[in-house]
Order: C-alpha cells, then sequence, then structure tokens
C-alpha cells in the first residue's frame, strides 16, 4: 500500500512519520482514537488534519504491526520473559502453552 499522506523525513522530528510533514506524528494520532476520541475531537485539537489523515495513519499503524517479525523463541527463558512483558502492557494471551516454557 502507498501512504500519500504520512511522511517521513530524518530532517524532521527525528525521522518520526507524521502527516503531510505537519510534524503531528501519526502515533500521537493513533493514540488519540485509541483512547476514544472522535475524528471531530481530533480535528478540533489539531484543525490542519482532514479526516483522511486519521484514516491513512490507522492504516499505517496496522501496516507496520503486521510487518513486524517477531524474534524466534530459542533461550531458555525466553518465553517466560516475553510473556511477563506482554502481561505488563495488558496483553491477553493466548496460546497453546499457557505461558509454560515448552518441554525439552
Amino acid at each position: 500500500m502507498r501512504f500519500t499522506r504520512i511522511s517521513v523525513d530524518p530532517l524532521q522530528m527525528g525521522g518520526v512519520p507524521c502527516i503531510r510533514h505537519l510534524r503531528i506524528p501519526v502515533a500521537t494520532v493513533v493514540t488519540m482514537v485509541s483512547e476514544g476520541m472522535s475524528t471531530r475531537e481530533i480535528l478540533d485539537a489539531y484543525p490542519d488534519l482532514q479526516p483522511d489523515d486519521i484514516r491513512e495513519a490507522l492504516q499505517f499503524a496496522a501496516e507496520a504491526v503486521k510487518e513486524r517479525e517477531l524474534p524466534l523463541v530459542d533461550k531458555p527463558g525466553a518465553m517466560a520473559t516475553t510473556y511477563v512483558a506482554m502481561e505488563s502492557l495488558g496483553c491477553e494471551l493466548h496460546s497453546g502453552t499457557n505461558g509454560k516454557e515448552p518441554e525439552a
């Protein structure tokens, strides 16, 4: 997918993905949506934004998460550490191992 409303410029905001070079990070918009703000509330907070900016920010975030590579677990205790980290972020854990190391 091509993102026409997302800019990444190493000389602006340290290369953080922003909306149309406006110095409004994609993460800021996604956070506002995740906190339950309506499109109207977001547009009121950032008058330079347009409704399509919000939609594309969400699409960009979804694509970024989808493309992430996760490391393989190859060390004893690594899975338990991963599960503790996920739980601390409030993630629900769904796996056949119930958060336990597989038996060797």
